[in-house]
């Protein structure tokens, strides 16, 4: 699901994944980066926060899991980094409480079983019209319902 939603991606959009522990948050990115450049290796930024791929435009991978303080994005630069063209992917983002949640595509993934679930919402009207291509692509991923 990753890589579909890497196909409508475009510079400066913030893309927001929530869902408990295991959920595929990480796998999502995964498919994402991989969508853009096969050969770059991602790994979760949990003890970075913030790991950059050089693609395409380049990706943040930001994790706020271990955040105390949404004022810690500070060291991240994010905002600077979007202003630039920069495509975030942030990982735990509810605990930004709410600070991109206007500007993002919020996907909440969620466990079934052996397979997975995406909610996918969007306060902003950016989304809007991928939202059908999102939901048709999603159909066509075996174990995963949009």
């Amino acid at each position: 699901f990753g890589a579909v939603v890497a196909e409508v991606a475009r510079p400066s959009d913030v893309v927001i994944l929530t869902g408990g522990l295991g959920s595929g948050k990480t796998t999502f990115v995964k498919g994402f980066v991989g969508a853009w450049d096969p050969a770059i290796e991602v790994t979760s930024p949990t003890f970075a926060l913030c790991h950059q791929y050089p693609t395409h435009p380049p990706i943040a991978h930001i994790d706020c899991w271990r955040m105390q303080d949404r004022s810690e994005l500070v060291d991240v630069a994010l905002d600077e980094l979007l202003d630039e063209g920069w495509v975030a992917l942030i990982e735990w983002g509810e605990r930004l409480g709410g600070l991109y949640d206007g500007l993002s595509l919020i996907i909440r993934l969620e466990v079934m079983g052996s397979a997975r679930r995406a909610v996918v919402e969007s306060e902003t009207r950016r989304w809007e019209s991928d939202f059908e291509a999102l939901r048709e692509a999603c159909a066509n991923i075996g174990e995963f319902q949009c």
